[in-house]
């Protein structure tokens, strides 16, 4: 056989892009598409995660009260958070 046959066939020097050229793509073209299935699925999961973090704070949102409530003027005094406790519970279920 002479190296390069006048068929395009070559002899057995490997350098051209025979099955071992398709199989390098086949693998490519695989691990690609693993690699896009893999963002795919951490962006599906990390967008559940930021709504279900935006539905706790919907339901338990944060508004400054009083902690004194009673006596002469109930709006005065350090202020503490509403929902606080119920708030950091349903996100911690998230």
């Amino acid at each position: 056989m002479a190296r390069n046959d006048p068929l395009g066939e070559q002899s057995g020097y490997g350098g051209g892009a025979g099955a071992g050229g398709v199989n390098l793509v086949g693998v490519v073209g695989v691990i690609a598409l693993a690699a896009i299935a893999l963002a795919l699925f951490l962006m599906q999961g990390s967008i559940s995660e930021q709504s279900c973090i935006r539905k706790a704070e919907a339901q338990y949102p944060t508004v400054p009260v009083s902690a004194f409530v009673k006596g002469k003027n109930p709006q005065t005094g350090p202020l503490k958070v509403s929902f606080s406790k119920e708030r950091a519970n349903a996100v911690k279920a998230c």
